[in-house]
């Protein structure tokens, strides 16, 4: 993930880009790519940001003020939220800035952003297969050992009343 923000700041010639995903009005950054803060699992207040906005619209939000943009506030730019809704019920943004002196977004730009965030919702629905494959590893392993000491608890208890049926045995 952040290999891809890293590449989505490159390609597009921003300043920044950052991989938010929500939980109610609270964010945690998952991938940054900037100069400044925020960085990678930073936890952020998102009330009255327009990232919960583009979220709850599944819209694309273009902005030409970082007012709300989690600590890019006060400074000067412009913004695309993009929103990320994956599968998995994981919910997030792809928030990518430039400085006020470039230029706008045109019609391409945003084109190429909502792709690279189609990639980074891939990205993230991977991520959460992977999770869960390996939890079931696990649990099938932790399984697996349970039925192997149960046979042995079994085996055991069995050689035990053998031995003590031949001492019962005149």
């Amino acid at each position: 993930l952040e290999l891809l923000v890293d590449h989505v700041r490159d390609l597009a010639h921003t300043e920044g880009s950052y991989v938010v995903l929500v939980d109610g009005t609270q964010g945690t950054v998952r991938a940054a790519a900037a100069p400044g803060p925020p960085s990678a699992g930073t936890r952020l207040d998102l009330t009255g940001s327009p990232v919960l906005e583009a979220i709850r619209t599944r819209r694309t939000l273009l902005t030409d003020s970082l007012e709300g943009i989690p600590d890019a506030a006060g400074t000067d730019g412009r913004a695309v939220v993009l929103p990320l809704s994956a599968t998995s019920g994981a919910s997030g943004a792809l928030i990518v800035t430039r400085a006020a002196r470039s230029d706008a977004w045109d019609d391409e730009d945003v084109t190429r952003l909502e792709s690279m965030a189609d990639l980074v919702t891939v990205a993230l629905e991977f991520a959460t297969q992977q999770r869960k494959k390996r939890l079931l590893d696990v649990l099938a392993d932790r399984d697996r050992i349970a039925q192997d000491l149960h046979d042995n608890v079994i085996q055991r208890l069995f050689a035990t009343g053998m031995s003590l049926q031949r001492t019962l045995v005149p």
